[in-house]
């Protein structure tokens, strides 16, 4: 009889363990996106931004309107910060005498941009929404934290998805 009491303590006790478990879970906070940008010249990390650090530099929106010929065309309004402003924020004068900028992205894909690309006022972004959204994050199935939207490039086939990386060269 002391053996049978004793079990259904124990197992009361496992089930409400359980049960608050499942509840703080429930009511937790959704996980925060952590997601920081690298910027390097000559191999060296010059700033480290952080997706704050990124949404308090001027806003700049791109209507983009991708094509494709493998898959249904994609579009949206993004909302980013313009490189050529990252850059220069990052280091006055980042851009002097560089002869390209390289892209990398979580997947390891990399694109790589000239400098006149770059300081087309308008042409590039470094995008954290679309439409209104985050971008989110590639193990969910997203496009970002951050992006690489280029106004004068139909295809889109150098917006680098998943960016982590920006190397100037």
């Amino acid at each position: 009889m002391i053996k049978r009491s004793n079990f259904l303590i124990l197992l009361t006790l496992l089930i409400l363990a359980v049960l608050i478990v499942v509840l703080t879970r429930a009511n937790a906070p959704p996980p925060r996106e952590e997601a920081t940008l690298t910027i390097i010249r000559g191999g060296a990390v010059l700033q480290i931004w952080t997706l704050e650090q990124i949404k308090a530099l001027p806003d700049s929106k791109l209507i983009k309107n991708n094509q494709s010929a493998s898959h249904q065309a994609e579009s949206g309004v993004y909302s980013g910060v313009a490189l050529s402003v990252l850059l220069e924020q990052t280091e006055p004068g980042l851009l002097t005498g560089a002869a390209e900028i390289i892209t990398r992205a979580a997947d390891g894909y990399t694109a790589s941009f000239s400098v006149d690309e770059i300081m087309l006022e308008g042409n590039i972004i470094i995008a954290y929404a679309k439409d209104g959204q985050p971008l989110g994050q590639m193990a969910d199935g997203g496009s970002g934290p951050f992006r690489i939207i280029i106004r004068d490039d139909v295809f889109g086939t150098r917006e680098t998805k998943y960016l982590t990386e920006i190397e100037v060269d």
